[in-house]
């Protein structure tokens, strides 16, 4: 074999090694049935959410369908709770003013003594001491506490259409920080950007390119496919105070899939202020 044509054989084998090794643009996954519709939203949950990961909490999946139709033409919707316990299970029964007040019907006169007293009421219960409020439902019953709950729409091939949780999942409940907003009207900008700091955030009030910089695009495409950033928005808060020093409330994504113009589709992703978490997830177009 002469030195020309080794060459050749040689660019050969390794241009075929490097089209085998090179790595393929991650595909949207799809979730066609229930088992992958909940290996879907686990893995999601587990990737934007991952500080519940490793803790024993239960997974609660939930959806419906119409019961007349056995072929369900109609998106898929599943409803996923992150609890210490099974979403409907009764700790404890019942807390609230199910039973009502104890009742004393009048008793009858004991003469000449006057009327037969009546009995002491009860002590009151304890105060149960928790670290987090009582899930308590509508009836009193006390269940096991659910951390995050998560709202998931799927479409009849499969892909991801909506996904939601609660805006209080970026925030926590009862934010040292609302209240020093709300009793403190007339503290400095200082005081505010430290109280933002103390009360959790993952970013310094106003840092709108550290947060654009942690934006977790690549975690996303792991579901969605390769994608295409298009736009950015930061939406105004509430607050006039917060927005003269570049506060907001929600940074949401314009975006689109790397596909062929005939396959492309675009998505809405917006994501909290205060820790930076995806709180939804929109498809808004999908062409044929």
């Amino acid at each position: 074999m002469n030195a020309r044509r080794f060459c050749l054989c040689f660019f050969v084998f390794a241009l075929s090694l490097s089209t085998v090794s090179a790595p393929r643009a991650a595909a949207q996954q799809r979730a066609e049935t229930i088992d992958e519709s909940m290996r879907f939203a686990r893995e999601f949950l587990r990737t934007f959410y991952p500080e519940f990961n490793g803790k024993n909490y239960i997974f609660n999946f939930e959806t419906y369908a119409r019961y007349d139709d056995p072929v369900n033409r109609d998106n898929r919707i599943f409803l996923v709770d992150i609890g210490e316990g099974p979403k409907n299970q009764v700790l404890k029964c019942c807390l609230g003013g199910t039973v009502g007040p104890l009742i004393h019907f009048p008793l009858p006169y004991s003469w000449p003594w006057g009327p037969t007293p009546l009995p002491p009421d009860p002590p009151p219960p304890l105060k149960v001491r928790t670290e987090r409020p009582l899930n308590v439902d509508s009836r009193g019953a006390i269940h096991p506490y659910q951390f995050l709950s998560a709202y998931f729409e799927f479409d009849s091939g499969g892909g991801l259409v909506f996904f939601a949780v609660p805006a209080w999942s970026d925030t926590g409940a009862g934010s040292k920080f609302d209240d020093t907003l709300r009793d403190h009207p007339d503290a400095t900008d200082e005081e505010l950007i430290a109280a933002y700091k103390e009360s959790g955030a993952k970013y310094p009030l106003g840092d709108r390119e550290a947060f654009k910089r942690d934006l977790p695009l690549n975690k996303l495409e792991q579901f969605l496919g390769k994608l295409k950033l298009v736009t950015t928005q930061f939406d105004a808060s509430s607050e006039e105070r917060l927005d003269e020093l570049g506060g907001f409330s929600f940074c949401t994504l314009l975006l689109k899939t790397g596909g062929k113009n005939d396959s492309s589709e675009e998505y809405e992703a917006s994501f909290g202020s205060h820790q930076g978490r995806l709180l939804e997830l929109r498809r808004v177009t999908k062409t044929k």
